[in-house]
């Protein structure tokens, strides 16, 4: 009886973790911004997660970043001149907030190594490379460390 209630427990403390680490990457997605705070609870609870489980959080993340860089593209390139700065500093804030969530659900991940991006979707063609080209310039002007590709 002792070991099904433990079993019990513990199935039912795996989906929380996993509607609060998805609530959390939301919330730094749409912000574009990870807290310290929201890092660690992240971090605490990928401690206590299985490896499929963390593969599932991390691919919904970079499914859910590519999609936001995808829109992101789109809203530069339609925006006037005078939105173009403000939405520039909105995609490299939520890139260095993708960065740091996936390193805090790298439980091996090295503090001092900064994590390299998953590629985004549709990464080629002239408009791609032009948004590249406008968020380094921007990333230089704010002396903002860019997160790479791999």
């Amino acid at each position: 009886m002792l070991v099904a209630t433990a079993a019990a427990l513990l199935l039912r403390r795996g989906p929380d973790r996993l509607a609060e680490i998805r609530a959390l990457q939301q919330a730094a997605l749409a912000e574009g911004t990870a807290p310290a705070a929201d890092l660690g609870r992240i971090i605490r609870n990928a401690d206590r997660m299985s490896r499929e489980q963390l593969r599932a959080v991390r691919d919904e993340l970079v499914a859910d970043w590519r999609q936001r860089y995808r829109e992101g593209v789109d809203r530069y390139l339609a925006a006037p001149a005078a939105d173009k700065t403000a939405l520039l500093d909105e995609q490299i804030d939520r890139m260095n907030a993708v960065c740091a969530l996936l390193d805090a659900l790298n439980p091996t991940a090295n503090p001092g190594r900064h994590p390299r991006l998953p590629r985004p979707d549709g990464d080629s063609g002239p408009a791609a490379t032009t948004y590249q080209q406008a968020l380094a310039t921007r990333a230089g002007q704010r002396r903002v460390r860019l997160p790479t590709f791999r």
